[in-house]
């Protein structure tokens, strides 16, 4: 059922009954008190009452925040925002819906945040909010039906560099999530239209802001833009600019009285001088010398976008494009790209962006050859911005997946070929400001002992609860939310609830895991490195995870990983007794030997991310580092689909070590203490390299464990494919490299399906014309659904075809999720090290 008034199963009724009970108390504060309202609530949460309460009670204490009730009367903006800001509503569309119109091109980023606080940008798109109800209101009383969601256009033309400007992208996501947690299901569809290449870039820095949902309701039109707009607007609705007939009253086609065009702000608006930002890495770079980093992008498309800042004096900046990486050459052997010239930057930040139009080794140097006195600090960021594949588009649209590499290199002015080069930590490898505390214990600046006295204060209830009361353990949760008190103690008490439901206290002594997870889920704890931490292996490559998601409860699993962390914990605080010194984090050795395409199965991969969440908010500064080995050129795309479950602080922790990681971790680790295996001297009694009775190395789970036969999965689109037809999707993809995964069930009957490779997107040929790569056979999908993977080792267009010609008298509808995972360039490798 869609869980619309009219339209609901029993259970979604019963939910709707629970939840107008459990918010009685707060129902007269709502704008509206309809099952509409109220189920739109439900549905944003999936009918879990517990959960749609919360966010419906933090909505209204975002509303009384934000005044939203009297915002649209009593609130007047800023009148930059009124003038330069774009977009407006105009019209309806067939169903009765209001339309919004967001008119990129002319809008001038930067200008409006050096003009306009961050608040009151984020009120005014409350009040364009609070306006689109009010009007939707309007129309359900006009027309005598629930009108209660929107169609927005999306006019790209002229979206350009400057729309990805750092602090405008960030603010944006910030307006995204306000949306998202306030204003559920209210979002028919979203149009994009007239988008240029650069769009996927942009749509990628802000997706992840959007649920689900949300991005299944964005479509990018082609070429025949006006045409879909139609089908949806009638003429008389949509302006002549847009293929309608709607104008002004004077006639404008773009009308202007309803749609607001943005435009240059004026500098006498301007309220700052620049805003300030958080940088990634920073560096010394001597008199007479210069710093370069290298970008090696393998497909034309990718964006690189940079931010800097100077100490006490200027910085030269250019960026120029070479052949090939690490070969070192003078900035005047190497075609020029962005002229160097040099920066004021110590008196206002410098920013930048530039589009790869061509394949090559992109090079940003900073330049302090011409001082011969002084040495300058640079603080940086610099990013590679992929193009996106989520977004949604009419038939007939291409999708195009980019890779990109990375590495930095430091050069003297006057050094020979032979250059040094350093590959890069993610999260860039940063020099710690001298004067910078590391907020442990000895180790505290004035204002961070001050956080840490008003922490213990503030927890004064709950701290007999926590698993130790020492500073050390305090501190973990203050570093991990920057000395934010208010964060931290959120934090922790949220710990504590989860400790309680998941009974962690005595969780190493009391529960038993499940037999096949003892057996077969590889890992565990191997010596100490040298500053006496302890050592966790994952051994991925043996690892089974389908049958192991078929043997037990997904809570199960997430438990015996929260047992993991515990005996991880106990151990560091054994440790601490033995040394007489603090010991509160672990180093991680990823073994990724073996790995293959079945550790890229869906449901893994997403309770993957649910215990690295877990993890993360319960478990904070117990990692040191993370040592990935031996990993194969499939690691990059594994690596791509978990880090967003990462915060920035973790993923600098995590190094991909090359050929020589051996070495690497002996440096880490004592020979003693590291298993003859990788290296070490280390075996168990009977001599096993492996230490298998500390290591389980996992294996093929047996059938006989198993408790269902599939996973449940969601999918994002269904088709109904005719007797006697098939039904084509098409991939084109530029580099080797990317991973096409897919998920499909079928109705009432088998379905055939195959993979294929072609040359040219949109030209049909039959499947014999073409070059199999899966071949094509029948499916007892509507029995079990099927899923599958296949690596893209050439560039081309792959063709997924669910095959019905064989049969004479049945249409089939097939429901699938198909997904290109492309590889990450975001992990760190140590210093000589290659990046996978």
């Amino acid at each position: 059922m869609s869980g619309r008034v009219g339209d609901l199963s029993p259970k979604q009724a019963e939910a709707l009954a629970q939840f107008r009970e459990k918010i009685q108390d707060i129902l007269p504060q709502c704008p509206s008190q309809s099952d509409h309202f109220l189920l739109r609530w439900l549905r944003a949460r999936n009918f879990n009452v517990q959960k749609a309460e919360a966010m419906l009670r933090k909505h209204l204490e975002f509303r009384k925040h934000m005044k939203a009730d009297t915002i649209i009367t009593d609130w007047k903006p800023p009148e930059v925002l009124e003038k330069y800001f774009s977009g407006g509503m105009c019209g309806y569309d067939q169903e009765g819906s209001p339309v919004w119109y967001d008119v990129i091109g002319p809008v001038d980023p930067k200008g409006l945040l050096l003009s306009a606080s961050k608040q009151d940008f984020i009120k005014c798109k409350v009040r364009d909010c609070e306006m689109l109800q009010k009007e939707c209101d309007l129309q359900s009383v006009r027309l005598g039906k629930n009108v209660e969601s929107i169609t927005m256009i999306y006019d790209c033309e002229d979206l350009g560099l400057k729309h990805l400007w750092k602090p405008a992208i960030e603010l944006y996501g910030e307006v995204l999530t306000m949306f998202e947690d306030n204003y559920p299901e209210g979002l028919k569809r979203l149009f994009v239209i007239k988008a240029p290449k650069l769009f996927p870039v942009a749509y990628n820095l802000v997706k992840h802001f959007l649920s689900e949902e949300t991005r299944r309701k964005v479509m990018v039109l082609g070429s025949n833009w006006q045409e879909v707009l139609r089908k949806h607007i009638d003429p008389e609705e949509l302006p002549a600019v847009y293929g309608g007939k709607l104008t002004d009253p004077n006639g404008d086609p773009r009308c202007r009285t309803r749609i607001q065009q943005g435009g240059q702000v004026p500098q006498s608006y301007y309220a700052r001088e620049f805003i300030k930002v958080q940088y990634d890495q920073c560096v010394s770079i001597s008199r007479g010398s210069s710093h370069q980093l290298e970008y090696e992008i393998l497909a034309p498309g990718c964006v690189l976008r940079w931010q800097f800042c100077s100490d006490g004096a200027d910085i030269g900046f250019g960026v120029f494009l070479k052949k090939k990486l690490g070969e070192w050459m003078k900035a005047g052997q190497m075609q020029e790209v962005v002229p160097s010239q040099r920066y004021n930057a110590h008196l206002v930040p410098e920013d930048g962006s530039l589009t790869c139009t061509e394949p090559g080794v992109y090079v940003l140097r900073f330049d302090n050859t011409y001082s011969i006195f002084q040495s300058k600090k640079v603080s940086f960021t610099v990013e590679v911005l992929l193009p996106s594949n989520d977004s949604q588009s009419e038939p007939g649209m291409s999708k195009a997946f980019l890779l990109s590499k990375r590495r930095t290199s430091a050069a003297h002015a006057s050094s020979k070929p032979g250059l040094r080069f350093k590959s890069v930590r993610l999260g860039l490898l940063a020099e710690a400001d001298e004067g910078e505390m590391s907020g442990r214990v000895g180790d505290l600046s004035p204002k961070q002992a001050e956080a840490l006295a008003q922490f213990h204060e503030r927890i004064q209830d709950v701290l007999p609860q926590c698993p130790s009361q020492s500073d050390h353990f305090l501190l973990r949760w203050l570093r991990a939310r920057n000395f934010n008190v208010q964060k931290s103690e959120a934090m922790l008490r949220k710990h504590l609830e989860f400790r309680r439901l998941i009974k962690a206290d005595t969780i190493t002594t009391e529960w038993k895991p499940p037999e096949v997870l003892e057996k077969y889920l590889t890992g565990g704890i191997c010596g100490y490195d040298r500053e006496g931490s302890p050592v966790y292996y994952d051994v991925v490559g043996p690892v089974d995870p389908k049958p192991i998601l078929l043997s037990v409860s997904k809570q199960d699993f997430v438990k015996f990983k929260v047992r993991d962390c515990e005996m991880l914990w106990k151990e560091c605080d054994l440790q601490s007794i033995r040394l007489e010194k603090n010991v509160e984090s672990v180093t991680m050795i990823c073994d990724c030997e073996d790995m293959g395409l079945k550790h890229l199965w869906k449901p893994a991969a997403d309770l993957g991310g649910e215990v690295l969440t877990m993890f993360e908010d319960n478990y904070p500064e117990t990692l040191k580092r993370l040592f990935v080995i031996k990993a194969p050129m499939l690691f990059s795309v594994a690596y791509n689909l978990v880090k967003h479950f990462l915060s920035e602080e973790t993923r600098r922790k995590v190094i991909v070590l090359g050929s020589n990681w051996q070495e690497v971790l002996l440096k880490h680790i004592d020979p003693e203490e590291l298993p003859v295996i990788y290296g070490g001297k280390m075996t168990d009694p009977d001599g096993d390299p492996r230490c298998r009775t500390k290591l389980k190395q996992g294996g093929q789970v047996p059938h006989s464990y198993y408790a269902r036969e599939f996973i449940k999965v969601q999918y994002d689109q269904s088709v109904s494919i005719s007797r006697g037809s098939s039904h084509q999707l098409e991939y084109e993809i530029l580099a080797p490299g990317c991973v096409l995964r897919w998920q499909f069930c079928s109705e009432g009957a088998d379905i055939g399906f195959g993979v294929f490779l072609k040359k040219k997107l949109g030209e049909r040929m039959k499947v014999g014309q073409m070059q199999e790569l899966v071949p094509s056979q029948r499916y007892n999908a509507h029995l079990v659904p099927e899923d599958g993977s296949l690596t893209c080792t050439e560039p081309g267009v792959y063709v997924l075809r669910f095959d019905n010609t064989y049969s004479i008298l049945q249409s089939k509808k097939v429901s699938f999720a198909v997904e290109v995972l492309l590889p990450s360039n975001d992990s760190q490798s140590e210093p000589g090290m290659s990046k996978v």
